[in-house]
Parts: structure tokens; C-alpha cells; sequence
């Protein structure tokens, strides 16, 4: 099984973050897959996204690259009663272990 850069093993459940291959910026998720034997994106990882869902709110809002589903829509304040409407997404993205720090 592949190794972070700290060499402890990665496992499917890991809650991780780092830098994954086609989202900007650290992200903290959960690893869902691992390939054995591969050097770069041999790991999968899933996380949540959240947005605004913007003026529209009777249009979709523009998913994240990587999302997966649709969005669950909730207002930001007050237990869902009141504030702005956001958006939350499931995605996930690839990503080398080695660039991963499992999370404690």
C-alpha cells in the first residue's frame, strides 16, 4: 500500500488533507480509494464544498469541477431560517498520498 511522505501507511477511511489534482487550495476529506502501485494520483479522495448559491434561486447553481450529485441547499443563519442560501457539494478529486498528511 502506498506511504505519506511521513511513511505511515495510508487506509481508506484516513481523514486527510493536502493538495489534490484538479482542486485549487488544501482540502480536508476522506480517502476512498487507493491504487497500490501507481506514483501519482493514486488516491481518491472525498470532501464538501460549500458556496453561495447566488441571486438565482431558482436556477441550479454551477457545480465545482469535481462534484458529485447535486447540491443540498440551506440558508446560512438561524438554524435555516434566514441568511444567505448556500450551497454544499460532495466531490472528489485525486491526489498523490505522498502529498497528503493524515489527519488525527
Amino acid at each position: 500500500m502506498p506511504h505519506y511522505a511521513d511513511g505511515t501507511e495510508c487506509k481508506l477511511g484516513d481523514f486527510v488533507k493536502g493538495r489534490l489534482a484538479n482542486t485549487e487550495g488544501v482540502v480536508a476529506g476522506t480517502v476512498i480509494s487507493i491504487t497500490p502501485g501507481a506514483q501519482a494520483c493514486n488516491a481518491k479522495v472525498r470532501f464538501t464544498k460549500v458556496g453561495s448559491a447566488g441571486p438565482a434561486v431558482d436556477m441550479m447553481p454551477i457545480a465545482p469541477r469535481m462534484a458529485v450529485g447535486r447540491p443540498v441547499l440551506l440558508h446560512s443563519m438561524n438554524h435555516n431560517s434566514s441568511g444567505e442560501l448556500q450551497t454544499i457539494w460532495d466531490c472528489e478529486d485525486y491526489a498523490d498520498i505522498q502529498n497528503l498528511t493524515r489527519i488525527d
